[in-house]
C-alpha cells in the first residue's frame, strides 16, 4: 500500500508476525513492529482483525504515520489495577506523540473490574454493594456502576469504604436513571480511562476512528497542569470524522490547557443517556488560572442522546468557535444542548454558538451561565425546555451576551434573561409557538435589548427587568 505522499505502508501482521486474531496479548510486539517502522520513515498498517492489548498502553512515536482497516479492533482486555488506577496518561491504551496521523480503527474496552448482584435502588446518596473482596480500592478510588441491561442506569462516586465484600460508594455525581437493579458491572472512573489520548503534543490528526465499550472518557486531547504551574499544552491538533458510541462520561474532551485545536465532523452517540456529556472543553482549574484553553473549534460535530450537555464550553475557554453543530434527545431533565458556563475558578469569555441547532433538550437548548461576551447568532432550538437562556452562576453574573438572528419554536420558554445579567442583547430574534413566554426578562435582569418577533406563544414578552429596551420586538 502506498499513500499519497509515497510512504510505504508496512503490514504489522505479514511483516512482523503480529497477532490479530484476539486470541493472545500482542501489545508487546505490535509496540516494537512500529517503533521499527515509524523509525524507518515508513508507515504503520493494521489490517481486519482484533489486537488484543491487555492492560497496557501503545505509544505512537512522533512524525509516525498509522493506517487501520475500518474492522481493525484495537482492544483494551483488561483493567488497570492499582488504588489510582487512572491518575495519569500513561493510563490510555493508545498514546500519540507530535505530528502523528492516525487514521482508521476500532477502539474498544470489553475489561470490568468487577460485578455485583445486590439489588440496589437508583437514587441519591450512599450506596452498599456486596462485591469481591482483595480488590485494590481506597477511599481515593473513583468508580462508575451500571446496569448490564442498561447502562444508562448507573451509580458514580467514590469509595467510602470497602472492607471484606462490602462496598459503600458515595453519590459524588448525581445517580442517573431509575428502577431497582441487580445485574451491575464496576468500573473505573477517571479523565484517563480513555482510548486515545493526545497528552502535550503539537499537530497531530486523528481521523475515521471508532470508539466502543467501557470507556470513561472517548477521545482527549489533554495538557492538563497541576494548581501549582506547568506549561504543558496540546495544540494544533484534530479528530476529524471520528465516531464515540456509548462512552461513559465524556464522548470527545479537551482537558486542561488545550489551544488552537480542531473537532470536525464528528459524532457522538450517547446510548439513551449512558454518556453524560457528549462534547466538552474544560480546562479544569482546581485552583488558580494554569490551565487555558483558546481558540479551539468544534465544527460539523452532531451529538444525540447524551445525558446532561451535548457540547459545552467551561471555565477559562476562550474565543471558542462551535459552527454547524446539533444537539438533540437528551435525556436528563437538566439536559442542555449547548452550554457555556464559568466553572471551578474560571470565566469563559468571547465563545460563539453559530448556526448551531438544538432539539428535545429538556432544560435548555442554548444557556449562557456566568459567561462574558459573546453568545450566538443564526441558531435554531426547537421543543427544548428554554429555547435560549442566560443567567449567573452563583455569584457571577453573564455580562453581554448577543443572541443574534437566532430562533426559538415550540419551546417552554422562547428566550430568558435570568438573575441579574447585565447588558445582554437578543437581536433580530424570532420566537413563536412556546407554551409560555416567547421573551422573557427577569427581575434583576439590567439594560436588555430586544428586538424581532414574538409571536403565538402563551405570552409574547414578560419584562420584568431593569432598564429594558424592548421597543424593537414585534408582537404578535
Amino acid at each position: 500500500m502506498t499513500d499519497t505522499s509515497g510512504a510505504s505502508f508496512i503490514n504489522v501482521v505479514s511483516a512482523y508476525g503480529v497477532d490479530n486474531t484476539g486470541s493472545s496479548d500482542t501489545h508487546a510486539l505490535l509496540q516494537t513492529a512500529i517503533n521499527s517502522i515509524s523509525g524507518a520513515g515508513n508507515a504503520v498498517y493494521l489490517p481486519t482483525g482484533t489486537y488484543d492489548l491487555g492492560n497496557s498502553q501503545i505509544i505512537i512515536p512522533d512524525d509516525t504515520i498509522v493506517t487501520c482497516s475500518p474492522a481493525a479492533v484495537l482492544r483494551r482486555s483488561q483493567d488497570i489495577s492499582g488504588p489510582a488506577p487512572y491518575g495519569s496518561y500513561t493510563s490510555a491504551m493508545v498514546s500519540v506523540g507530535n505530528r502523528c496521523q492516525w487514521s482508521g480503527g476500532v477502539l474498544n474496552n470489553t475489561a470490568v473490574v468487577a460485578s455485583s448482584t445486590t439489588q440496589v435502588t437508583i437514587g441519591d446518596g450512599n450506596r452498599t454493594f456486596t462485591v469481591p473482596a482483595g480488590l485494590p480500592w481506597t477511599t481515593s478510588t473513583f468508580l462508575r456502576i451500571w446496569s448490564r441491561a442498561n447502562p444508562a442506569n448507573r451509580y458514580e462516586g467514590q469509595v467510602v469504604s470497602y472492607s471484606g465484600t462490602t462496598l459503600v460508594l458515595s453519590d459524588q455525581f448525581a445517580a442517573s436513571g431509575s428502577g431497582t437493579h441487580s445485574d451491575w458491572n464496576i468500573t473505573y472512573g477517571g479523565v484517563y480511562q480513555c482510548p486515545m489520548v493526545l497528552h502535550g503534543v503539537t499537530q497531530s490528526i486523528v481521523e475515521k476512528v471508532r470508539v466502543t465499550g467501557n470507556w470513561y472518557v472517548g477521545l482527549l486531547m489533554d495538557g492538563w497542569n497541576p494548581s501549582s504551574g506547568g506549561s504543558l499544552q496540546t495544540s494544533a491538533c484534530a479528530f476529524r470524522d471520528c465516531h464515540t458510541e456509548s462512552v461513559q462520561n465524556r464522548g470527545i474532551y479537551l482537558y486542561g490547557g488545550c489551544s488552537d485545536n480542531l473537532i470536525d465532523g464528528c459524532y457522538v452517540n450517547g446510548g439513551g443517556g449512558v454518556t453524560d456529556y457528549g462534547v466538552n472543553l474544560n480546562p479544569a482549574n482546581a485552583s488558580g488560572s494554569v490551565n487555558w484553553q483558546l481558540r479551539n473549534k468544534i465544527v460539523g460535530t452532531t451529538v444525540v442522546g447524551s445525558g446532561f450537555q451535548g457540547i459545552a464550553v467551561g471555565d477559562f475557554s476562550v474565543y471558542t468557535i462551535v459552527d454547524h453543530c446539533a444537539a438533540s434527545a437528551l435525556t436528563n431533565p437538566s439536559g442542555i444542548g449547548f452550554l457555556c458556563q464559568a466553572a471551578n475558578t474560571g470565566t469563559p469569555q468571547y465563545n460563539r454558538f453559530s448556526s448551531c441547532v438544538a432539539t428535545n433538550c429538556p432544560t435548555a437548548g442554548f444557556y449562557f451561565i456566568g459567561a462574558l461576551y459573546g453568545g450566538a447568532a443564526d441558531c435554531l432550538s426547537v421543543v427544548c425546555g428554554r429555547g435560549y437562556a442566560i443567567g449567573p452562576s452563583n455569584s457571577i453574573q453573564s455580562q453581554y451576551i448577543s443572541l443574534a438572528s437566532c430562533e426559538a419554536d415550540g419551546c417552554t420558554t422562547g428566550f430568558e434573561v435570568v438573575g441579574s445579567s447585565n447588558r445582554c442583547d437578543l437581536t433580530n430574534i424570532k420566537s413563536i409557538a412556546n407554551s409560555g413566554n416567547g421573551v422573557q426578562i427577569d427581575a434583576g435582569a439590567s439594560v436588555t435589548l430586544a428586538t424581532g418577533r414574538s409571536t403565538a406563544n402563551g405570552a409574547n414578552l414578560a419584562d420584568n427587568g431593569v432598564s429594558s429596551n424592548v421597543g424593537g420586538l414585534l408582537l404578535g
